[in-house]
């Protein structure tokens, strides 16, 4: 019989009839084999998620439920919001796999996201989820679809009793969902099913009692339990001594007893308690909620120039509690949101519920993108940070709350209404017209910042007029303007240059050209046309296609927004008819099962014919070597890989992979230039597939496994118990595993232990160390022990647990990440490899300066806070720290500084203010770090070792490695290093820095700026290498004063070379300078002979020279030796005969030309034509001589 969930009876009894009674819904659950499909119905509730709902634009949304489908509507820009569904019932994803949706979407917007996500009931944690459809799946273009998916390919536990639809609205219009059906449908135990259902059962019975600030009883409190469980959760009213009796489901997957509750009550805030077992039991012996009463807040929000009421204003209301408030099993929540409404004539004015007691003073602040608003957090809703801080717009206090006439400072005023009148905000304005200067109504206009989406946007009216508000005050980059219509070619307005002053100063006129066309056919893998694929032109694209920029969008080359859509027809074909005629524009193009592809097109009259692979699969067969015996009992690791890197990263995930006896199936959805697959099989070492490159498809491999020894031990607690499921890791040689973030540890091979705390898994015959795990403790048996023959029996460490309060000054530091560095993290490396296992958890101080971790290791270590990171900013940037140590259990400090700041400025020599990407980029670093004495900690290098060939050096150091010299050497350099002091600092847009508790030492000062270049590239702008001294009794405030950063001369393509004079390195009298070589062709070779790929290029630059030389004008060759001393080049120059010109530089750290040149690593070279103008880079191998003949015989015609 077909399982309907969430049927009209099953709500009635819900709401209605057993639920007040404190009785359990018997869902009928079938515990046989399913044969039909579990299907949710139309009429089922789906509530709005609040954990999941961002805090602005929350109500302009509805689900309307119908017969034949449900619909979900968003009619708000910028809305964020979700609605959940719990299923009633614990459902097995191994037994119902297969989910399908059926589904219509209208969403018109760029940006705009709808999806469904899977979760459980029984975790509070709404992160665990997992996506079932995203953006990328769901087709927005008004016509009906189906979707099916597998979860046993995106889910690892098995388990799901709740669905989530999601949206983020960034259109101007409605957006609309409409879902037909949404079912799962059943798998055969041959399948993997398992039976029987687990179903909700009962659970102990909840009693309550509820009562008020004064400890009298509440009467006809709503007490509802497991709320999220939606119509399927109980519920009951008090009586008139407060008390309520809940029946309460087990929730198969949560700890017994284990129930949220929600307490709600008329005049009273709402409680939700998250877990049952934190009430506190009274004098009575009854557990008692206290509730806390709410006043009502009504707001007339009017534009000062037109005295017009406005509806849709975020209202954020920040209530600030009194030091004395009583210890509740409920967080009373600080900020609440609301959107204003202007109420229709004769009706009454709306309020909005906040607290009225224990109440300091509430603050109320507005945000309205047509006005000059900012909401408390001190940026706007579209991230712009608000210099100066900010004020609310009205600040109440606990009187003031309550409606009606009440006295404050001796003044009568009206309670609760707040009335603010709203000055205009500043904008972007201007008209748009056709080639011929007629007006276009309903043009698009969009200011397109990035991936916010709240961009603003508007139509033209009649008069083709346009207003634009909310400028981006914060992504300069992403300032354009978009302007596009159906009836004609898009162009855009680009303002990225321009100040924000500058920008509204003028108005922006647009002219649009006429339509041209862009066509194509989209054929698969086999030249067959593909149908339905869907075709979406983005944006301009800034550089012309080439045979690498066709498949993936590279970062930076690419400008605006345009997001005109449609999909292929029968014959695979698509056409855009409103593109402009000598410009080139950024495609995507997506199937489902198939690569994406970003082509760049432009408007022609020939069709585009443009091919999608298939997702790359690898099917394959595990079979034992010399027997072909089928392997049935392994696991499969996913492999990618990239050029020039001979290791490969490995995954042992379930996800994309299927197992059928000894054969599998791998997919990756991404590609990258080297795939492959690795199989481990207990009693056999490891067999890995060959290397699969980028662009191959039916791929089979056979993977044959030798017979191998295994590892095995056993896993006991400190008192000796053996410990059951204890995650057992084995960490190769090369590889890290995290102490407290188990998941981190995807790629890695782990086992579990056996009733018994046994364990085994394959000795690879490679070193490596081994790493347990679970909630009773931790344990590391490091490689040298593993290989003694310890390990065998691995004893659990008792984690330890921290509450520490963070203090600067005696104040509480609020939103500063606070890390853990014990020094029972492992760590073991030579100078190829680099093992560990580390502790890497970061958590934030909260509102009063607390942060909690769990699962630490115990024993002495160190605690960091860091500064505060600013929005985009990931950068860690140490401000003090001090030793602890960590005892099994709850750990409660304070962790205080109170110590020495040093202050001191970075400046740019023509700017007074740094540029914004200095402050934060991703690749910036301003490092401070105690001065090391390196004099004897250079390795003891061979006599001859200058004159050694690059493989005499590197067999040298390879024997030296393995020798006890070497570890005799790492144990100096080691101690020599392991008390350096390091910060790495945060700088401020003047370039003001600030770093704590320096000891009296001298320190270096390092600073590389860089900036993000088209393609996501980053180039050096600036650096800095300056030394200081902090001295004893320097005091608590030390000045540095300022250092002057030397900026890089980006050099590019038909450039005039920066002119030099620099030091021969065969006469230090003499003079080289590059104004010698005008009128010929000339080598510039920067390198050092302490760089391998310097020296491997020699020859090749020295047969450049020879070959080259009495061509044509002239060709000559300077090398400028990067080497700290002038003996080492001049011994190499000489040992190898080098003809042309050298020149020294010396220290890099010191030099000026490698900066004129934005030289970033060696080797560096630069082709300088007869003229001066720089017409190559880069140039490596032997082809480097063909490369420059062409250059040369070009410039002669």
């Amino acid at each position: 019989m077909r399982t309907v969930i969430a049927t009209i009876g099953l709500i009635l009894m819900a709401m209605v009839g057993l639920g007040c009674k404190g009785q359990l819904i018997d869902f009928g659950l079938d515990q046989t084999p399913p044969e039909e499909k579990i299907v949710v119905n139309t009429m089922a509730e789906w509530r709005v998620a609040p954990q999941r709902t961002g805090n602005v634009y929350t109500t302009a949304h509805a689900v309307e439920n119908r017969v034949d489908k449900v619909v979900f509507r968003v009619n708000q820009t910028g809305s964020r919001v979700a609605w959940e569904l719990p299923l009633g019932q614990v459902i097995d994803i191994n037994q119902y796999p297969i989910l399908t949706l059926k589904y219509r979407s209208s969403s018109p917007g760029f940006y705009d996201v709808w999806s469904l996500y899977g979760n459980n009931v029984g975790s509070t944690d709404y992160k665990k989820g997992f996506y079932i459809f995203n953006a990328m799946d769901l087709i927005a273009d008004g016509e009906v679809h189906t979707l099916s998916r597998d979860l046993r390919e995106l889910h690892d536990d098995g388990f799901i009793d709740m669905l989530v639809v999601g949206y983020r609205n960034n259109s101007v219009s409605p957006a609309d969902l409409e879902i037909f059906e949404l079912s799962l449908s059943p798998a055969t135990v041959e399948q993997g099913a398992s039976f029987p259902i687990p179903a909700y059962v009962a659970d102990d019975m909840v009693e309550v009692k509820i009562v008020d600030s004064q400890g009298m009883p509440i009467e006809g409190a709503r007490v509802t339990v497991d709320v999220a469980l939606a119509n399927f959760a109980q519920y009951a009213y008090t009586g008139k001594d407060g008390i309520a009796k809940v029946a309460a489901y087990s929730l198969g997957m949560r700890e017994k007893a284990k129930h949220t509750l929600q307490i709600q009550k008329g005049e009273y805030v709402d409680a939700f308690v998250k877990d049952v077992r934190t009430i506190e039991v009274g004098d009575d012996g009854l557990q008692t909620v206290m509730l806390v009463r709410s006043g009502n807040l009504s707001f007339d929000v009017m534009d000062k120039a037109t005295g017009e009421e406005l509806s849709d204003v975020s209202v954020h209301v920040e209530v600030l509690y009194e030091d004395d408030v009583p210890k509740l099993p409920y967080e009373l929540k600080q900020d609440w949101f609301y959107m204003t409404v202007v109420p229709e004539q004769d009706h009454h004015e709306i309020a909005f519920p906040v607290p009225s007691e224990f109440v300091k003073e509430a603050r109320v602040y507005l945000y309205d993108d047509r006005y000059n608003t900012v909401p408390h957090n001190g940026r706007d809703v579209y991230h712009n940070k608000v210099e100066g801080g900010y004020k609310p717009y009205a600040v109440l206090s606990e009187a003031e709350l309550h409606p009606g006439m009440v006295v404050v400072d001796g003044k009568t005023t009206n309670g609760g209404h707040v009335t603010v009148e709203l000055d205009g905000g500043s904008c972007i304005e201007g008209v748009v017209t056709d080639w011929e200067g007629n007006p276009v109504e309903g043009a698009r206009v969009s200011l397109y910042n990035g991936f916010c989406p709240w961009y603003p946007r508007t139509v033209t009216d009649q008069d083709g007029y346009y207003r634009l508000y909310g400028l981006d005050k914060s992504e300069p980059d992403y300032r354009v303007i978009n302007i596009s219509h159906d009836d004609f070619a898009p162009t855009y307005v680009d303002l990225r240059e321009m100040k924000v002053e500058e920008i509204t100063a003028e108005k922006y006129d647009v002219a649009l050209g006429k339509a041209h066309t862009v066509r194509g056919i989209v054929l698969d893998d086999e030249g067959m046309p593909m149908v339905g694929a869907k075709v979406e032109l983005d944006n301009w694209s800034k550089i012309e296609p080439t045979k690498d920029n066709q498949k993936h969008h590279i970062c930076g080359t690419s400008i605006g927004v345009l997001n005109f859509k449609t999909k292929t027809d029968e014959n695979g074909g698509f056409e855009f008819n409103n593109v402009s005629e000598d410009e080139y524009f950024r495609f995507g193009v997506h199937h489902s099962d198939y690569q994406s592809i970003a082509p760049i097109l432009k408007a022609q009259d020939e069709a585009y014919v443009l091919t999608l692979y298939s997702d790359l699969k690898i099917t394959g067969e595990v079979i034992e070597k010399g027997t072909g015996k089928a392997i049935t009992d392994y696991k499969v690791g996913k492999g990618i890989g990239w050029e020039g890197h001979d290791r490969m990263h490995w995954q042992f995930r379930d996800r994309g992979i299927k197992k059928d006896g000894h054969e599998f199936k791998v997919v990756y959805r991404d590609t990258y230039p080297k795939m492959g697959i690795k199989i481990e099989a207990p009693g056999y070492k490891p067999g890995q597939s060959r290397i699969v490159k980028d662009g191959e498809h039916g791929v089979h491999v056979v993977i044959e496994l030798e017979k191998g020894d295994m590892f095995s031990g056993k896993v006991v607690d400190w008192h000796g118990e053996a410990v059951k499921d204890v995650s057992v890791i084995r960490v190769d040689k090369g590889t890290q595993a995290h102490l407290g973030k188990p998941s981190f540890n995807h790629d890695k091979m782990s086992v579990k232990t056996d009733e018994a705390g046994r364990f085994a898994f394959t000795d690879t015959g490679e070193d490596f160390a081994v790493f347990a795990t679970s909630n009773a403790g931790y344990a590391i048996a490091k490689m040298d022990e593993v290989k003694a023959g310890q390990g065998k029996e691995i004893r659990l460490n008792p984690w330890a647990e921290a509450k520490v309060k963070v203090l600067m000054d005696g104040k509480p530091l609020i939103g500063h990440l606070v890390s853990f560095d014990m020094n029972a993290n492992y760590t073991d490396h030579d100078q190829r490899s680099y093992t560990s296992i580390r502790n890497g958890v970061l958590e934030t101080t909260d509102e009063q300066g607390y942060v909690e971790f769990k699962a630490l290791p115990t024993g002495k270590g160190k605690i960091r806070c860091f500064a505060k990171q600013d929005e985009g900013d990931n950068s860690l940037n140490m401000m003090f720290e001090m030793q602890v140590e960590l005892k099994a259990g709850m750990n409660e400090f304070d962790f205080a500084y109170s110590g020495s700041r040093a202050i001191g400025r970075i400046t740019h020599p023509d700017l007074d203010e740094l540029p914004e990407a200095w402050q934060n980029g991703p690749m910036n670093h301003v490092i401070i770090r105690s001065k090391v004495n390196e004099e004897g900690l250079q390795p003891p290098l061979p006599k001859g070792w200058e004159d050694m060939e690059q493989d005499e050096r590197t067999k040298w150091w390879e024997a030296f490695q393995k020798s006890d010299a070497h570890k005799a050497w790492e144990a100096k350099r080691k101690a020599a290093y392991q008390d350096v002091v390091s910060r790495q600092v945060k700088l401020e847009k003047d370039g003001r820095f600030e770093v704590y508790g320096l000891p009296a030492d001298a320190y270096i000062l390092q600073v590389s700026i860089y900036e993000q270049k088209e393609g996501n590239r980053y180039e050096q702008a600036a650096s800095l290498h300056a030394q200081f001294e902090i001295k004893e009794d320097g005091g608590d405030r030390i000045d540095l004063g300022e250092f002057e950063v030397q900026v890089m001369q980006h050099v590019e393509l038909m450039q005039k070379a920066p002119e030099f004079e620099v030091a021969d390195l065969r006469d230090p009298e003499k003079v080289i300078r590059l104004e010698d070589y005008r009128g010929k062709w000339l080598l510039l070779d920067f390198w050092a002979t302490w760089c391998g790929p310097c020296v491997a290029e020699t020859p090749n630059v020295k047969a450049a020279y020879e070959a080259l030389k009495d061509e044509g004008v002239g060709f000559e060759v300077l090398a400028l030796s990067l080497d700290a001393k002038r003996e080492q080049p001049l011994k190499y120059v000489e040992k190898h005969e080098l003809p042309y010109a050298q020149g020294f530089l010396g220290d890099w750290n010191k030099d000026t030309v490698t900066k004129k040149y934005s030289v970033q690593g060696i080797p560096a070279m630069f082709l300088i034509d007869p003229e001066g103008r720089i017409v190559a880079k880069d140039l490596r191998g032997p082809e480097m001589v063909d490369v420059i003949r062409e250059k040369m015989k070009a410039d002669e015609k």
